[in-house]
């Protein structure tokens, strides 16, 4: 199960008050910046998504940044 576009603005948005980036984010839970970048800027994330995107959004949502 894929984002919403709200999704993706929550997600930067909590990741920041949080003192990361996304770049430090992903770096840090072992993914690529670039794909991770794409789930959350650009139309990847959204709608189906693939096996490494479904992880990087379940990343997320278990960290309550959905």
């Amino acid at each position: 199960m894929g984002l919403t576009i709200t999704d993706q603005k929550r997600i930067v948005k909590n990741i920041h008050s949080r003192g990361m980036t996304l770049n430090g984010w992903a770096r840090s839970r072992g993914f690529s910046v670039d794909t991770v970048k794409n789930a959350v800027y650009r139309a990847w994330g959204i709608g189906a998504v693939g096996p490494v995107t479904t992880e990087i959004i379940a990343q997320m949502r278990k960290e309550d940044l959905v």
